[in-house]
């Protein structure tokens, strides 16, 4: 659960990630159950499955082919799913997908998290300049919004990570792009 004030820009994201959340179902992306407000304090929460295993990034570099292969397969789905319908996510990054179970509870099953500046692909994306520095693509550096190609260069990102437990740019910034 997350409380956030419903009238901060915090707070309108958090009820925009749970509404796109209820349009978006796929076995690899977060299930939310309910959404609500304080009456007294205005904070908003949102409550969703249970998810008892790592966050990728607990994983990255330490996987073998096999299980990488399976986390990357899950991810990948989830990610044409969302592409397939029309929805940019926007923040592509490790700690955005977590395993559903715990390593030893079963094959991987990965979740994809963080709905927050995930948008339909035609409409217009927040004025600023969002996500992770080391998982966004150049364009999201100068400025532009995320959408399908940036996606994919940040899945690139990530399953370089998720391989050599590294980013491929340690040290990125705005002066590199």
């Amino acid at each position: 659960m997350l409380f956030r004030s419903a009238k901060t820009p915090i707070g309108q994201r958090l009820r925009r990630e749970f509404l796109h959340l209820t349009q978006l179902r796929h076995p690899s992306i977060l299930r939310v159950k309910n959404y609500g407000q304080d009456q007294g304090s205005g904070a908003t929460w949102f409550s969703s499955e249970v998810l008892r295993g790592p966050t990728s990034t607990e994983l990255s570099g330490r996987l073998n082919l096999f299980n990488w292969c399976r986390l990357a397969t899950g991810f990948l789905r989830a990610l044409a799913f969302l592409h397939r319908n029309g929805w940019v996510h926007g923040d592509i990054k490790p700690d955005n997908i977590r395993l559903r179970k715990k390593m030893d509870d079963g094959p991987l099953d990965p979740v994809l998290l963080d709905f927050g500046l995930t948008r339909q692909g035609h409409l217009p994306a927040e004025e600023k300049i969002l996500g992770t520095p080391q998982s966004m693509a150049p364009e999201q550096w100068l400025g532009q919004p995320p959408d399908f190609l940036s996606d994919i260069y940040s899945a690139g990102v990530l399953l370089y990570q998720w391989w050599t437990g590294r980013f491929p740019f340690e040290e990125i910034g705005r002066a590199h792009v």
